[in-house]
């Protein structure tokens, strides 16, 4: 995906503390220690400007000097809430004797539980939580969380689902076999008032269905349509994008949730054409809009670009789905997540305190200009989390009077625009829970070593420390023991 970071990293105190560790606490233990000095680790593209970092006078008495001005306000976002295909290909290819590649922590963050309050219906919770690190003077982690609205299955609207299957000669083999258990899938969390299309495609496309009112969770045509398919010929994306969304279109209702999914195993390439043709259906601004989502099926050899690329255009979701008890664990186990909207146009605005130095964070976008930082939807039963590792140059320049002051502007279903706004004080952050900052660490530095595996043991053993101290926190949390259990094969 194409990201951005359009800031002055000087200016935000970013890199210019000299000695930036990238490690908590002591690192002899783990043997790891990392210095950073111009950018966020962000996995983001960054842009910098030239500027005089004249923030801090000496007055002559030790830790005295001017405490600086406040900086910008940062404008944070991830990907779709329920995108996380490189947490699940990680996982396969470590667990499969692969290295890891195009991990995004942002997706690893999205894939895991947090314990995030639910929001109103219509609306957003808003939460922070603070470490202090016991060691390293002035090293911080500021961890925000954003929930959704609960909902639950009975409740939801009717849904238009287009299915755009790749049927080419690539899929033969496990990718077709798996997306006959994504369809089955799918299909077991339909009810009467559902509609589904579907089409075909390899060097042309065939359209299987139609506007078909299903019948509910056990559709039999749809079912049929399923496990019916084959593989073979060559590969026309462009073609199977054009009729689905042309399906999508003559069946769009007013008070439905119109989705058009494609299923591929990333063998296609995606050209500017089709990246526009998404775009253009998926944020219309006519109140038609139709979110593209992707799931990737396959073995070690999937290549992500595919969905990475045009999910981003479509405004929708990328997961991957190596098994059967994968495709039942996404898509029927939580079909609320990935197929519907709770609230849409999320973005997080954070005002710091003077002297902060965000060092690390686990956004895709972060930018102090808000036109830069494209907003995403939040699907119900589900939550944003934005884990940040700060420094401060002068700690004496804190106190638990300063001020973290965090803003959720986002859509509400009626199509008002909304703002969530919450003001921490340190000592109120200091005095709180944090067991979740402690999982979002643990996460953090997991995505870490799945990044540099191969380049030695030091980032493993660092991320392993963090999930111990994590469980302690989280006894017999899934997730963590999942997370062990990839890094102890990495």
């Amino acid at each position: 995906m194409s990201r951005y970071l359009f800031l002055s990293l000087c200016a935000l105190g970013v890199g210019c503390s000299g000695d930036d560790r990238g490690s908590w606490g002591d690192t002899g233990s783990a043997g790891w220690s990392t210095t950073t000095t111009s950018s966020y680790d962000t996995d983001t593209t960054t842009t910098t400007t030239d500027t005089d970092d004249t923030d801090t006078t000496d007055t002559g008495q030790p830790g005295t000097e001017m405490c600086g001005e406040s900086f910008p306000t940062l404008y944070l976002s991830p990907d779709d809430s329920n995108s996380y295909a490189s947490a699940v290909t990680a996982r396969y290819r470590v667990l499969g004797g692969h290295v890891p590649r195009h991990t995004r922590t942002y997706e690893i963050f999205n894939y895991y539980d947090f314990d995030v309050p639910a929001g109103p219906t219509g609306g957003v919770s808003l939460t922070a939580e603070w470490i202090e690190d016991p060691n390293e003077d002035g090293r911080h982690v500021l961890q925000i969380g954003v929930g959704a609205e609960s909902r639950g299955l009975q409740n939801r609207p009717p849904i238009n689902l287009t299915i755009v299957q790749d049927t080419s000669g690539s899929m033969s083999g496990s990718p077709i076999r798996l997306s006959r258990d994504a369809c089955a899938a799918i299909a077991s969390r339909l009810k009467v008032g559902d509609v589904v299309s579907m089409v075909t495609w390899d060097t042309s496309n065939n359209v299987e269905l139609s506007g078909h009112a299903v019948t509910g969770p056990v559709d039999p045509t749809l079912l049929a349509k399923c496990s019916g398919m084959q593989s073979g010929g060559g590969t026309d994306l462009h073609g199977g994008l054009t009729k689905g969304y042309q399906l999508a279109d003559e069946n769009w209702q007013a008070g439905m949730t119109n989705r058009l999914v494609l299923v591929s195993d990333g063998g296609a390439n995606v050209g500017i054409t089709d990246e526009e043709l998404i775009s253009e259906k998926a944020w219309r601004g006519d109140g038609r809009d139709i979110f593209l989502m992707g799931i990737g099926v396959g073995d070690d050899s999937y290549n992500d670009k595919l969905m990475d690329t045009v999910t981003d255009a479509g405004r929708g979701a990328a997961v991957f789905i190596d098994s059967e008890a994968e495709a039942q664990a996404v898509l029927s186990d939580r079909f609320l997540q990935v197929f519907e909207v709770a609230v849409t146009d999320v973005r997080l605005e954070l005002d710091l305190p003077e002297m902060l130095q965000i060092v690390k964070a686990s956004a895709e976008d972060i930018s102090t200009n808000p036109a830069q930082v494209r907003p995403q939807y939040l699907a119900p039963n589900s939550e944003m989390v934005f884990y940040n590792e700060l420094t401060t140059r002068n700690p004496t320049c804190l106190d638990d009077s300063d001020e973290i002051v965090a803003r959720v502007t986002y859509t509400d279903p009626d199509g008002a625009r909304q703002v969530e706004r919450r003001v921490f004080t340190l000592g109120e952050l200091r005095q709180a829970e944090h067991r979740n900052a402690l999982k979002g660490r643990a996460l953090y530095y997991y995505g870490e070593a799945l990044k540099t595996a191969g380049a030695g043991a030091d980032a493993k053993g660092f991320a392993i420390a963090q999930v111990t101290e994590a469980d302690a926190a989280w006894p017999g949390d899934p997730d963590l023991a999942e997370v062990r259990t990839v890094l102890d094969a990495l």
